[in-house]
């Protein structure tokens, strides 16, 4: 009971607290550097009458990092076990350009192509630090091992730095769908924050179930919970101001990241981010059928989708995030071969919703052509 006090519930409650103190001055950052969403005339989803601050997400970040940092350097609990001290640098430098590389973009509003350097260069520090996904779990028969080939880059006090071919790639292409799964899903006030506080909940009770066991994965991903739900009442029901480029990268980047560290529980941030997922790939799949940019915003999201039937932002909230909370229940409770067909079952189920809404939002803009146009 003192370990989980001293190394889960005062670390949540410091992050939440440092948190929601330090949102008020980012948001007076914000203004006074001119990070803001400009507000753009006509625009259907745009309800903020006036330029919104951008830097929302610094404030989860620094908390999270005050936390690391002192829990890494004054007490034994973090570094040390299966938590080592490179995979910590690769973290903080990793996260660093993204919030470099998000804060640009917020500023200055790049095109689309060099929006993913910041997430590229971050993915290659923490592949570089030694975190990938070495194997993938078969539910049906043994894990597909991914660290079979291997080249060293040097080494650093007898840890070796290596590239591992195949864990490598797939941990690119699971970080980069990660990372833009939540900056696509960060279109309405407070859906991104709701969703990512359920989905790093989830992996905190996964990581201190009887089959992951890590306790620093669990601090980790309670830390960023914390910080993450101390931003919330600034962004839900109506936002204050936005988490930005730089805090929403960092949040798919990290976790996409605890769900390598947990044992490569890739089924279970599915299942958590499954209908955000969902919808990511429909439409990139849409764009580029249409002859257009991947990275391109629009109006074809689910969340867009659900607002032109007529839902309220914190209704739109609501669908999304209450799937999610049900399915990261099942992720933490269910193993093996019931979580993939939990899995199988949510991605059907998914499809389906979406397809019938995608229907209805067809009907109603043929019925009402404005409802059609992208401004």
């Amino acid at each position: 009971m003192e370990k989980w006090l001293a190394f889960y519930v005062i670390p949540f409650i410091v992050a939440w607290l440092l948190s929601f103190a330090l949102t008020p001055l980012m948001r007076k950052l914000s203004r006074r550097w001119k990070v803001l969403h400009p507000v753009r005339e006509g625009h259907r989803q745009d309800i903020h009458k006036r330029p919104m601050p951008l830097l929302g997400g610094w404030a989860i970040i620094i908390s999270f990092f005050i936390l690391v940092a002192y829990y890494a350097l004054a007490t034994d609990y973090l570094v040390g076990g299966f938590l080592l001290p490179k995979y910590l640098w690769g973290i903080l430098v990793g996260g660093i350009i993204l919030v470099i590389g998000g804060t640009i973009d917020d500023k200055y509003d790049l095109k689309p192509a060099w929006q993913l350097i910041a997430p590229i260069l971050a993915i290659i520090v923490i592949i570089v630090s030694g975190i990938g996904i070495d194997f993938i779990r078969n539910p049906v028969g043994e894990s597909w091992q991914l660290d079979t080939f291997t080249t060293t880059l040097f080494t650093v006090d007898e840890l070796p730095y290596r590239i591992v071919w195949l864990a490598d790639i797939f941990t690119i292409i699971w970080m980069l769908g990660m990372i833009f799964t939540v900056k696509y899903l960060d279109g309405v006030d407070g859906l991104s924050s709701s969703v990512l506080s359920v989905g790093f909940l989830t992996v905190f009770f996964l990581s201190l179930t009887q089959e992951v066991s890590q306790p620093e994965t669990a601090f980790l991903a309670i830390v960023m919970a914390g910080a993450t739900l101390g931003f919330w009442p600034y962004h839900f029901p109506r936002a204050q101001l936005f988490i930005g480029e730089g805090g929403v990268l960092f949040l798919g980047f990290m976790l996409g990241l605890l769900a390598i560290l947990s044992g490569g529980k890739i089924a279970t941030a599915l299942m958590v981010m499954g209908l955000p997922i969902i919808d990511t790939a429909r439409v990139i799949i849409g764009r580029l059928l249409r002859g257009q940019s991947p990275f391109k915003g629009d109006d074809t999201h689910l969340h867009h989708m659900l607002l032109k039937l007529g839902l309220k932002s914190w209704q739109v909230v609501m669908v999304i995030t209450i799937p999610s909370l049900i399915f990261g229940i099942l992720a933490v409770v269910l193993q093996g071969y019931d979580k993939f067909m939990a899995l199988l079952i949510l991605f059907l189920a998914m499809v389906v919703f979406v397809s019938i809404l995608g229907i209805k939002v067809t009907k109603l803009a043929n019925r009402v052509p404005h409802l059609d146009s992208t401004p």
